[in-house]
């Protein structure tokens, strides 16, 4: 691809460019004969935050660090109702759930599941949470979702389980689905209409 677009356009310059990649010139210059000027900056080309949380046995908190491209560190404590080690390694599903008890009701979230399995069982743990964190989704939830529901009843199955999280103001979102429901799902999230998706990587 590199060869073709210089053998194209013999003037044109290229920035390949990424966030916490070393020695990207040295990669590139090791399948071309390109010139190259290596930069790195303090500013990316895409958003990205390193954050862990650590569980501990007997104990209603976990630890937080949240790394930023430049380095900065943020730490602290986060508190739970109930502990949560047992939870965070044996049911990943019931510890995000309580996790979202923490978050803003605002907020828009993105949860990553490896699977379709776990991000249609996770979605079912937190869209309670959702729920019950946003009451005027439950009691009058938008006409779009109204119309997607309907749209699933009738050419899924009425318990399909993507219908109770989108009324609760939740949905998942995998390969598996139709894509037209896939599609309708990004545009109620984009519209702030749904504001958590639990996605495997086809989002």
């Amino acid at each position: 691809a590199l060869y073709r677009m210089t053998e194209k356009w013999k003037s044109a310059q290229f920035v390949v460019a990424g966030p916490f990649i070393d020695n990207l010139a040295n990669s590139i210059s090791n399948i071309s004969n390109i010139d190259l000027i290596d930069h790195k900056t303090f500013s990316s080309p895409v958003f990205q935050l390193k954050v862990s949380i650590t569980f501990s046995p007997k104990e209603k908190f976990a630890l937080y660090k949240i790394v930023s491209l430049t380095g900065n560190i943020l730490e602290g404590e986060l508190g739970f109702k109930n502990v949560l080690y047992s939870k965070a390694k044996s049911n990943k599903g019931d510890a995000l759930a309580a996790l979202m008890e923490l978050f803003d009701p605002d907020d828009h979230n993105i949860i990553y599941a490896p699977t379709k399995k776990e991000a249609e069982s996770w979605a079912q743990k937190i869209a309670p949470v959702i729920g019950s964190l946003n009451p005027n989704i439950v009691n009058g939830a938008d006409q779009k979702i109204k119309d997607l529901i309907e749209f699933l009843e009738d050419e899924v199955h009425p318990k399909y389980s993507l219908i109770r999280a989108l009324r609760l103001g939740a949905a998942f979102h995998h390969g598996g689905l139709p894509d037209i429901v896939r599609l309708e799902i990004e545009e109620l999230y984009s519209q702030s209409f749904i504001k958590t998706i639990v996605c495997t990587s086809t989002l």
